[in-house]
């Protein structure tokens, strides 16, 4: 038994199990089964979430005791078609980025969320320029890298928790 552990840890495992390339109902069945082969953790940072499967997968994943946690866009958590305030109602602890502008030079910039990566049980990163839409998936090109790489991880996964901090402050939709 030593050695069938040994061999398994010795083995070299691939920093990036795929590239998800849209539109492509395949590449969104994947993300889809990407999402929901999280048990115990499931953080996502995406500038928008109209996408009703993939909304449901975070559902989902939350009905069975996943701690999923969102952060979006506070103006595109406002648009019609906006699956967050369904997916907030069902559990998914979420935030939207404050809603204030920055100030460069004399004139105020608006600021958004502009993110769109997934961190699955702490160890599997989705990151690229994937909108988790319907026209992301069917019509746009679109790409999506899913990767083990642990200093990827360990970035996004930081990011993820400053961001959490700092627009916990400010506007949560939901509190578990």
């Amino acid at each position: 038994l030593v050695g069938v552990v040994e061999e398994e840890l010795l083995q070299p495992r691939p920093l990036a199990h795929e590239v998800l390339l849209f539109p492509s109902d395949e590449a969104r069945q994947k993300l889809c089964s990407w999402i929901g082969s999280a048990t115990t953790t499931l953080e996502c940072c995406v500038f928008v979430i109209s996408d009703a499967r993939v909304a449901a997968e975070l559902k989902e994943a939350a009905a069975r005791g996943v701690a999923v946690r969102l952060i979006t866009d506070d103006k595109t958590a406002l648009d019609g078609g906006s699956q967050v305030f369904g997916m907030a109602s069902a559990g998914v602890e979420t935030l939207v980025d404050p809603d204030y502008e920055l100030k460069s030079g004399a004139a105020p910039v608006p600021r958004h969320m502009h993110h769109k990566y997934a961190i699955v049980d702490g160890r599997v990163l989705l990151c690229g320029s994937y909108n988790w839409s319907y026209s992301a998936s069917a019509r746009n090109n679109e790409n999506c890298v899913v990767t083990e790489d642990v200093y990827l991880v360990a970035k996004y996964s930081a990011e993820f928790e400053r961001l959490w901090r700092e627009f916990k402050a400010a506007a949560p939709l939901s509190q578990q």
